[in-house]
């Protein structure tokens, strides 16, 4: 954990791991020892029970923020890795989703918002009864699958976003992609600017819907 604090009754042994301070409050009333890896020394109430001894392992140091970025620059590599791969495979299928996902955002909101609260629901049901319970398993896959692949389009969505802004007549390409690389690492700089990535993995679902309804439609 970052921080620990304890302020209750314990009737036996505490042992943790902490990248911060761990703080024993005044309501501590600990029946065994306390042994804990910290860089900080504990806090202690002046209040607090503590019936055994307290041991102190030190660790290497406090969690930086260094840490926590070179660990948020491995996840991004990790989705770099999975949109690539399906840009390569399915490149035309790709190439038109996600400018279809940027031009009306809104509306494949919607949809992407409608399928994920509804599909679910309705594979659970079929899934429960006995007719429908191959069509029910069949749908939550594809449900899922579609959402699995909706989340890795995701920051592709977003990079194309910023490419347009630089280029008004950008096309899906490997500079999206490029694009999309550096969106997501200010994303990790910025608080809460993360969210984009789950609203943009909904739009991306509902575009991905709409094309499947069409293509059904036509054949």
């Amino acid at each position: 954990a970052d921080s620990a604090r304890i302020n209750a009754d314990i009737g036996g042994d505490v042992i943790l791991s902490t990248y911060q301070t761990l703080t024993v409050g005044g309501d501590s009333h600990i029946h065994g020892l306390i042994s804990y890896k910290s860089p900080l020394d504990m806090v202690r109430a002046q209040d607090a029970i503590i019936a055994g001894a307290i041991i102190k392992e030190a660790t290497s140091g406090a969690r930086s923020y260094a840490d926590d970025f070179k660990e948020y620059i491995l996840k991004i590599l990790v989705i770099a890795f999975g949109t690539i791969s399906l840009y390569l495979l399915f490149r035309n299928q790709v190439s038109t989703i996600i400018p279809q996902s940027v031009s009306r955002f809104g509306f494949f909101g919607l949809v992407g918002l409608a399928v994920i609260l509804t599909v679910p629901f309705i594979s659970v049901v079929l899934f429960v009864s006995v007719i429908g319970s191959l069509i029910g398993a069949v749908l939550l896959f594809s449900f899922l699958t579609a959402l699995f692949i909706a989340c890795i389009l995701a920051p592709l969505a977003i990079g194309y976003c910023a490419e347009r802004v630089v280029y008004k007549n950008a096309e899906v390409s490997v500079r999206t992609m490029g694009f999309a690389f550096v969106v997501l690492i200010v994303m990790g700089i910025i608080p809460f600017s993360i969210i984009l990535i789950p609203v943009a993995s909904v739009v991306v679902l509902g575009a991905m819907s709409v094309s499947f309804y069409e293509a059904v439609r036509i054949g």
